[in-house]
């Protein structure tokens, strides 16, 4: 009995981590992305990211963004190969088929193209859903990709997927919102010099 209640928890444990979306290193010290998100009206978002790769092992070759939409339009990314596309598997089988994804990617998994350590890359799309909490980024670095390059990273078509770094964007208010924190500061002061 007590072995087959040991096993069955062993197939639940494998069930529940066959579907995985992880960084094989931590994001923290290597590579940030910061977020601005600008309201263009009529219920369209603009949401512009930078990577900056402080301390990554290579450069990074291939970055993108979980988005909070899966009916993203590319407007630019410093590498020239854009991609927005719905819910990948991984994030489907996690129980948000809403979100989808956004990348930029270098023509080739090669160490004369990406972001190299003490640079920065950009990527920007504009979608109709605004959330303003945090994204979740993925960066492969030169000779790490999915089944390739020096470093195989483990990838299935089931929804596993592994990524050089992973790691959480950082929120940069607007200059609106700058704008109107910097007055209502400015009013504080003067209220309380009263």
């Amino acid at each position: 009995m007590k072995v087959k209640v040991f096993a069955s928890i062993c197939l639940a444990l494998v069930s529940l981590s066959a579907h995985a979306v992880y960084g094989i290193r931590s994001a923290a010290g290597a590579l940030s992305v910061t977020e601005v998100i600008t309201d263009l009206g009529g219920g369209q978002y603009q949401y512009d990211y930078t990577l900056n790769n402080t301390n990554a092992v290579s450069s990074v070759w291939w970055w993108g963004v979980y988005s909070p939409s899966n009916s993203a339009s590319l407007v630019s990314g410093s590498l020239g190969g854009l991609y927005a596309g719905g819910a990948p598997s991984d994030i489907a089988l996690a129980g948000n088929p809403s979100v989808g994804y956004a990348f930029d990617f270098a023509a080739l998994d090669s160490s004369s193209y990406g972001i190299t350590v003490g640079s920065s890359g950009t990527l920007s799309f504009i979608t109709d859903s605004l959330e303003t909490g945090g994204k979740t980024f993925f960066a492969d670095v030169t000779g790490e990709w999915a089944g390739y390059g020096s470093l195989p990273l483990p990838y299935d078509v089931d929804g596993t997927q592994a990524f050089s770094y992973m790691g959480n964007t950082q929120p940069v208010p607007e200059p609106m919102t700058m704008a109107v924190l910097g007055l209502g500061a400015a009013a504080l002061l003067r209220r309380r010099r009263k």
